[in-house]
C-alpha cells in the first residue's frame, strides 16, 4: 500500500503547484495542430502544439477534491471535451462543449440511477470550466478512476461527413476495445452510421514509456494511460452535418438517449447489473491476486533501471489494492487484465534468435526482422539495434527495393534530383528507382530522400517496381480498400497501390479492420511487408 500513498502524495503535491498557476491553464493550448480534414479533432494534438508532452501533470482545482482512498465500486471518470473559452465545433447553431457536458451528465446519471457498484465522475462541472489534457488525466488520477471516456462530437469540412467513431489506445494494455464496440454498436441501434473503432499512432514516432511501441497520437488517451488510466475519445456524431445533428443532437430528449447508450454499454461491458455472492466475489479477487502475484513474480526486475523496477511495482501495488477493494467482477477484470498485458509487454528474456536487442522472439515482427536481415534486404540501426517502431524513410524504402532487384549499389551516383547527394548510401538505389519509372520524386526536381514514408506511397512503390519487373503475384484475398474502416482516408493516387497490395496478401489492416494509409511505416511493418512479397513471389 506503500506505492498508493506515494502516488497520492504527488498527486497532492502537484494540487499545491496548480493553485500557483491554474491561471495560465485558462486558455486554449489544445488546438494548435489538426487531423486532416477533421476541425475539431486539433483538440487532441498535443503531440504537434506541445501541450504537456511527456511533461509533469499537475493536479487542478476542482470543486476542493483531494485524492480519495481506494473506490470499491468501479470508478468511471468521464471528461466532457473542451470547456470554458474552448466551444470545439460549431455547427447548426449548437456548441459542442455544451453538448459534451449535456451527454456526460445523461450517462452519469443513467449509471449512478440503476446501479450500486459504480461511481461516476465528470472531469468539469460546466461549461466555462477549461482543463488542459494533461490536467484532465490528473483529474481522473486522483478519482482513482478505472477507466476515462471523453466525450466529443465531431465536425468536418464536408457536409456530408457522418457517423459515430470511437478512437481507443493502440497499446493493448489499454485499449478496452470491445468497451468501444458496444459504444459503437449502441448508438449505431440509433441509427447513427458506425464509421468504426479506430486507433492513431503518434506521428512524432515518440515511443510508450517501454522503449519499443510507438505511443498514441490523443493526448487524452496517451496522459491517462501515463497514470495507469485506460481511456477512450467517443466522437457521437458530426454537428457539422444538418442530418447528424437533427436527427441525434438537436433536443434534450435525443442527447439523453446518446447519454444512455453510453452508459448501458458501459454497464455491459464491466457486467455492473451482475449479482455475485459475498464469497464468489472473495474467491473471485483471492483468484485474480494469485494469478497477478505470480505474473508479477516471474518479471526478472534485475534486468531493468530503477525507474522502470519502481514503474511496475507501482503498476502492480495499484492494481492490488483496486481489486482487494472491488465490490463487483467487472473492477476486478479491468485491473488483472491490464496488468497482465503490461507485464507480458515487458519482455524477460531477450530473443537468441536475432543479433538485436531490441527484437525479441515474443515480437511480432520478429520472423520478419530475421528474413529480410538474412536476406540482406534491411540492416541494423546499430550492430545490437534494430529499431523496429522507428519510421522507414524514402532513401530507406527505395535501397530495400533496389538490394532485392540487385540494382548497383556503388556510390558516388548522380540523380535527377537536387536534394539526394551522390554520396549517400540511397543515391544509387534512387537513380536506378528513377531509371526505372519506379519512383518519380515529390516535385519541384526533389526525392525529399530522408522524408518518412507512407503506408499508401510505400505500396505505391512496390507496386510500381512489380510493374517495371514484369513480376506478377496470384492474388490471395478478394478484400480491398472498401473493406477497411478508414478507406476514406487512401488518397487517389494511392487506391491502385492499397488494393494491388491487399489483394496479393501483401498488405494488411490492423485489428481494429483500418489500413492507417497515412501513417508513417515503422521498420517493423517494411520488414512484414517485404517478407509477405518475397515469399509471395518466390524471392
Amino acid at each position: 500500500m506503500k506505492k498508493r500513498v506515494f502516488l497520492h502524495s504527488i498527486l497532492l503535491c502537484c494540487f499545491l503547484l496548480s493553485v500557483f498557476s491554474l491561471g495560465a491553464a485558462a486558455k486554449n493550448t489544445d488546438s494548435s495542430a489538426g487531423a486532416d480534414d477533421i476541425d475539431m479533432m486539433s483538440f487532441y494534438a498535443d503531440e504537434e502544439s506541445g501541450d504537456g508532452v511527456d511533461g509533469e501533470i499537475t493536479l487542478p482545482i476542482h470543486n476542493g477534491f483531494r485524492p480519495a482512498a481506494v473506490d470499491g465500486n468501479l470508478v468511471v471518470v468521464i471528461d466532457p471535451g473542451h470547456g470554458g473559452s474552448d466551444s470545439g465545433a460549431v455547427g447548426n447553431g449548437a456548441y459542442e462543449r455544451n453538448l459534451n457536458l449535456a451527454v456526460s451528465k445523461y450517462c452519469k446519471a443513467y449509471l449512478e440511477e440503476n446501479y450500486g457498484n459504480v461511481t461516476v465522475y465528470l472531469t468539469r462541472p460546466d461549461n466555462s470550466t477549461y482543463y488542459s489534457l494533461t490536467q484532465r488525466a490528473a483529474i481522473a488520477a486522483s478519482y482513482d478512476a478505472d477507466v476515462m471516456l471523453s466525450f466529443h462530437f465531431n465536425s468536418a469540412s464536408s457536409s456530408g461527413a457522418n457517423g459515430v467513431e470511437v478512437y481507443v489506445s493502440r497499446l493493448d494494455e489499454y485499449a478496452m476495445t470491445e468497451l468501444a464496440q458496444g459504444i459503437l454498436n449502441n448508438l449505431g441501434e440509433l441509427g447513427i452510421r458506425k464509421i468504426g473503432v479506430k486507433t492513431r499512432t503518434s506521428e512524432t514516432n515518440t515511443l510508450w514509456r517501454d522503449g519499443k511501441r510507438l505511443a498514441d497520437y490523443y493526448g487524452i488517451i496517451k496522459h491517462p494511460a501515463k497514470l495507469e488510466i485506460p481511456s477512450m475519445i467517443v466522437e457521437h456524431c458530426f454537428i457539422s452535418s444538418a442530418s447528424d445533428y437533427s436527427r441525434f443532437a438537436d433536443s434534450e430528449e435525443k442527447i439523453k438517449k446518446l447519454g444512455e447508450a453510453d452508459a448501458k454499454a458501459i454497464a455491459a461491458y464491466f457486467r455492473l447489473g451482475q449479482n455475485t455472492g459475498a464469497s464468489s466475489l472473495e474467491s473471485k479477487k483471492a483468484d485474480a491476486l494469485t494469478q497477478m502475484r505470480e505474473a508479477f513474480l516471474s518479471v526478472n526486475l534485475g534486468k531493468y533501471s530503477a525507474g522502470v523496477q519502481s514503474m511496475l511495482t507501482d503498476i502492480y501495488q495499484t492494481a492490488e489494492a483496486r481489486i482487494s477493494a472491488a465490490n463487483n467482477v467487472g473492477k476486478i477484470d479491468q485491473n488483472l487484465n491490464r496488468v497482465l498485458k503490461t507485464l507480458a509487454n515487458y519482455d524477460q528474456i531477450p530473443s537468441t534468435a536475432t543479433k538485436f536487442a531490441d527484437v525479441k522472439t515474443t515480437n511480432w515482427f520478429c520472423d520478419a526482422v530475421i528474413y529480410t536481415n538474412d536476406k540482406g534486404l534491411f540492416f541494423g540501426t546499430s550492430a545490437v539495434t534494430f529499431s523496429p517502431q522507428q519510421a522507414i524513410t524514402r532513401g530507406m524504402f527505395i535501397s530495400v527495393i533496389g538490394r532485392m532487384a540487385g540494382a548497383d549499389s556503388a556510390t558516388p551516383a548522380e540523380t535527377p534530383f537536387s536534394d539526394v547527394s551522390p554520396s549517400k548510401y540511397y543515391a544509387p538505389f534512387i537513380k536506378w528507382g528513377a531509371e526505372q519509372n519506379i519512383v518519380s520524386g515529390m516535385g519541384d526536381n526533389q526525392y525529399a530522400p530522408d522524408q518518412e514514408i507512407r503506408r499508401e506511397d510505400l505500396m505505391r512503390i512496390l507496386h510500381n517496381y512489380c510493374v517495371s519487373a514484369g513480376i506478377e503475384l496470384a492474388d490471395a484475398s478478394e478484400k480491398t480498400i472498401a473493406d477497411f474502416n478508414d478507406s476514406d482516408r487512401v488518397d487517389a493516387w494511392g487506391i491502385d497501390g492499397m488494393n494491388w497490395g491487399i489483394q496479393k496478401g501483401i498488405l494488411h489492416g490492423d485489428n481494429y479492420g483500418n489500413l492507417n494509409p497515412r501513417d508513417n511505416a515503422t521498420r517493423a511493418e517494411v520488414a512484414q511487408i517485404m517478407m509477405n512479397f518475397c515469399k509471395s513471389a518466390g524471392k
